[in-house]
């Protein structure tokens, strides 16, 4: 059944869209930041510049929330988490405009912000929303500095605004890079867009990415993948051109591309979500031998079958299971495995800009247990000479070199290759990807 919102609640500004969403996100329905954006502005009818605007000001605040509490407190003190909640936000959103986003005309930001409080609060809370923001751009204050914190890492935290404890694991895990992460992580993924080579090459993609005004460039990780350059890929071009391509992450890509499933080979995608993997191992098999796509949520493999019916690929079978149980037949003696795991995510804080807020300290090692279980019954399914693939969009070394020492001594089992890749960096997602072959 189709969701519906009232009329009362549609966003008739990009601001107001803006404060919908961050109210999604730290609201009751801790819903995620492009989920609810999506869902809102379908129901917005705002034009695209409008969009952009309030896509920048609600992701921008959503990433930035620790700083910005930082600046805050002194204006509100303890009151910042007792006020009612469009009121908590709009501080927030307006604090957001006036130190942190680039090219917004203050008067605006500041006006549009207390209109929003007057309609949505009462008078005093009006109030102190205009005082507390017209303060800030007056007295415009100081950024952090590091003197005023406990540890280098507890300055970093607020500065970038991150949790403690996730840039502790950072610097523990990539040393003088940390900085740069933290950096890119709070800039707009970059996002990517892998060729369908069934139906076009990828030199036609980018011919016909330059006639609707995006140019790009190959991926020197996958080389199915374009990258924007300058203006990013919007989701209206995966609609427009039939299965031609799908907008997948470049590093998302990578353990598909090490797979490299053949012709006629029997494969199994474990885990495979909506399928965008599946969709690029089809095309790496060149749509001939049988393609195992596995999950255990219906609506998923609903979306994977619509995907490859829209993209002319016919050998995918999807299959609704729990890997956490016996496993079927038709899952056994594979010439290819992809797992890409359930993870912590710890990989993909660029990209969900709530989910650094989300995650806790204690999810990678209690993430670890399922990912080794699922990793050794993967190899148990593995034919002799055939290639397995473990993948997770996590940065933590439980979740990655931990995980491997699980099947490290299995009978027949080399590692033939690792990689780490940093998130942020190149305007990519974090993945540890391992490619494992049976003798």
């Amino acid at each position: 059944m189709a969701k519906t919102i009232p009329a009362s609640i549609k966003a008739g500004t990009a601001r107001e869209l803006a404060l919908h969403v961050l109210r999604d996100v730290f609201g009751s329905a801790q819903r995620g930041a492009q989920e609810s954006l999506e869902y809102r502005a379908s129901h917005a009818e705002l034009p695209q510049r409008d969009l952009a605007l309030a896509t920048e000001l609600a992701y921008g605040t959503v990433k930035m929330r620790r700083l910005l509490e930082w600046y805050l407190r002194p204006y509100v003190q303890e009151r910042l988490h007792t006020l009612p909640e469009p009121i908590r936000e709009l501080l927030f959103l307006g604090a957001f405009q006036l130190l942190l986003a680039g090219g917004i005309a203050e008067h605006a930001a500041v006006f549009e912000t207390v209109d929003l409080a007057r309609r949505l609060g009462h008078r005093g809370t009006a109030g102190l929303v205009n005082a507390v923001l017209r303060r800030i751009q007056r007295e415009r204050p100081e950024p952090p500095v590091p003197g005023a914190f406990a540890d280098e890492d507890e300055y970093l935290a607020v500065a970038h605004s991150y949790p403690t404890w996730i840039v502790r694991a950072w610097r523990e895990r990539f040393g003088d890079q940390l900085v740069a992460i933290l950096e890119g992580c709070n800039r707009p993924a970059r996002g990517a867009l892998r060729v369908n080579t069934l139906r076009t090459t990828v030199d036609d993609a980018r011919v016909l990415l330059a006639r609707r005004g995006f140019d790009s460039e190959i991926s020197t990780l996958v080389p199915t993948v374009l990258l924007p350059v300058g203006a990013r890929f919007p989701r209206s071009l995966e609609l427009a051109e039939q299965g031609r391509w799908s907008l997948q992450g470049e590093s998302a890509a990578l353990p598909a591309h090490l797979l490299a499933p053949l012709p006629g080979q029997r494969v199994l995608d474990l885990c495979c979500g909506r399928g965008h993997k599946s969709l690029q191992l089809a095309a790496l098999m060149e749509d001939r031998g049988a393609l195992w796509a596995v999950d255990n949520h219906a609506g998923r493999l609903a979306a994977l079958s619509e995907a490859a019916g829209q993209a002319g690929i016919t050998s995918i079978r999807a299959l609704d299971a729990d890997l956490g149980a016996p496993w079927p037949e038709s899952l056994r003696e594979a010439d290819r495995i992809l797992l890409d795991a359930p993870c912590s995510g710890l990989g993909i804080l660029g990209r969900a800009p709530e989910a650094r807020w989300r995650k806790r300290p204690e999810d990678p090692a209690r993430l670890a247990k399922v990912q080794r279980g699922l990793l050794e019954r993967a190899v148990d399914a593995l034919a002799p000479g055939g290639r397995l693939v473990y993948a997770v969009c996590s940065t933590d070394p439980r979740e990655g070199e931990g995980v491997l020492a699980a099947v490290a001594e299995c009978a027949g089992i080399t590692e033939e290759r690792r990689l780490l890749i940093p998130p942020g960096l190149e305007g990519r997602d974090g993945f540890f990807v391992a490619v494992l072959a049976r003798g």
